[in-house]
């Protein structure tokens, strides 16, 4: 008769050679399936199981979903406690990009540099290639540019010379993201990743780009670049991972001035949030949130999502998630918190803009408004922000907030265009020009209404009446 352990050991050992094809093709539902049918068949005592629970966490990371931390770290344990280095420092690496996409910025220096340590003498390897580049991605991430250039020197030819086409996209684009790099280094890893159906490497190239066209002013570009991404991402089933382009589309949008679709983004991201699945972008979707509901008159919503927001961002703690704090500016001044917001800026200033100013927005508009030109000057000259924005900013150092509108309507960012022109008809109104206040509000107001930003409405109709 049939020996049915040697039936089982042919069965599992098929099913993790599919689940293994099928990841190489980027099918990670699939072989998350087949991983996890092999695992039922295989016994809990034998060394390598524990194998295919690891390959198992590396497609569902790739496929945009998110295991549990603890979970993760079991497995990292026992693979360290096996002796089994290689394996640990995978699983290490996996531990730490998962911290940081769910806003657990405490985690993710211990894992990655555990991770770093664990492969510090070995012999070049895919794994070592592996964590060269995706700590390089997590350095990046911190701002840290020095030692993510200095791990990709190492990772990418490493990559290259083992033929792992899905590293390589990932340090092209990561290389790519750095500050004065040319953005077709993120193209080649977008054209990398779309040959390989690397569904993760696709959004976040496509993000990436959407974000270099965004800091030279190229917002029509990026908004394409953005739906490129979900396009693709959708076509491809990374369903979690088109999380990620809700909150920012979300927040470009809001920008825009389409409110609506803005607001339907990341309520329903944060419906997801709440449900138990949180996520590294809570603070960008809470402050997006917190922006339209104050506008449209829900002050205590709004700073509701203030609060939360402010908690997520400190919990992800790099400087790219503190940076959505500027967010919560207008909404500070609007309430005549004036000193908040001036300790807010200090903050920014000293962890964000001093050396990483990328958005002439929130931040820049606080400067100007808290009578602090000089630094945004200075913040200006040490960025690497398109024309478009650096314009802005030259209207905004002047206190020309009449020129600063006409140059945010340039760009497309009308959201901060109508704030430009609120904030110059109260110039104006103090200095006793009523005809012209009376035609920056009316442009202000044409926006607001359009929005239903009824806060806004009620104070621009109040400054026209006082304008009459």
């Amino acid at each position: 008769g049939l020996d049915l352990a040697d039936v089982a050991d042919a069965a599992r050992a098929a099913l993790y050679e599919a689940a293994e094809r099928a990841a190489s093709l980027g099918s990670y539902v699939q072989s998350i399936r087949l991983y996890d049918a092999a695992l039922e068949l295989w016994p809990e005592d034998d060394p390598e199981r524990i194998l295919v629970a690891l390959r198992r966490e590396h497609a569902v990371y790739d496929y945009g979903e998110f295991s549990d931390l603890a979970t993760l770290d079991a497995l990292a344990g026992a693979l360290a406690t096996a002796g089994r280095a290689e394996l640990a420092a995978e699983a290490e690496m996996i531990v730490a990009k998962t911290a940081w996409a769910v806003g657990r910025g405490d985690v993710v220096e211990q894992h990655g540099d555990r991770a770093l340590e664990l492969m510090r003498d070995a012999p070049a390897s895919p794994t070592k290639a592996m964590v060269l580049i995706e700590r390089a991605r997590l350095l990046m991430l911190a701002y840290q540019y020095g030692r993510s250039k200095d791990l990709l020197d190492d990772g990418l030819p490493m990559a290259e010379e083992f033929g792992l086409d899905r590293l390589r996209a990932s340090g092209l684009v990561t290389l790519g993201t750095m500050p004065g790099s040319d953005l077709a280094v993120i193209k080649s890893g977008i054209e990398i990743a779309l040959r390989m159906n690397d569904v993760q490497q696709i959004q976040r190239g496509y993000n990436n780009l959407a974000e270099g066209m965004w800091i030279g002013g190229d917002l029509p570009g990026a908004l394409d670049s953005y739906e490129a991404g979900r396009r693709s991402t959708r076509r491809l089933g990374g369903h979690g991972l088109l999380r990620w382009v809700d909150a920012q589309q979300g927040f470009a949008f809001h920008c825009i001035g389409d409110w609506d679709r803005a607001f339907a983004l990341v309520d329903g991201f944060l419906a997801v949030s709440e449900a138990g699945e949180p996520h590294y972008q809570d603070q960008l979707a809470r402050f997006v949130r917190a922006r339209i509901r104050y506008g449209r008159g829900d002050v205590d919503g709004a700073f509701e999502d203030v609060e939360l927001g402010t908690a997520a961002a400190r919990q992800a703690g790099d400087p790219q998630a503190l940076a959505s704090l500027e967010a919560s500016f207008p909404l500070l001044l609007g309430e005549g918190r004036i000193e908040e917001a001036n300790s807010l800026l200090d903050e920014l200033y000293e962890v964000v803009y001093a050396e990483n100013f990328t958005y002439a927005l929130d931040g820049a508009l606080a400067m100007a408004d808290l009578g602090r030109g000089e630094a945004l000057r200075t913040a200006t000259d040490r960025s690497l922000l398109g024309k478009p924005w650096r314009l802005v900013v030259d209207a905004l150092v002047q206190s020309d907030y009449v020129t600063a509108a006409d140059r945010y309507a340039d760009v497309g960012a009308r959201a901060y265009e109508a704030y430009s022109r609120s904030r110059a008809a109260k110039r104006l109104l103090d200095s006793g020009d009523e005809a012209a206040a009376a035609e920056q509000l009316g442009r202000a107001l044409a926006f607001y209404r359009s929005v239903g930003a009824t806060y806004y409405i009620r104070e621009g109709e109040a400054l026209l009446r006082a304008s009459a």
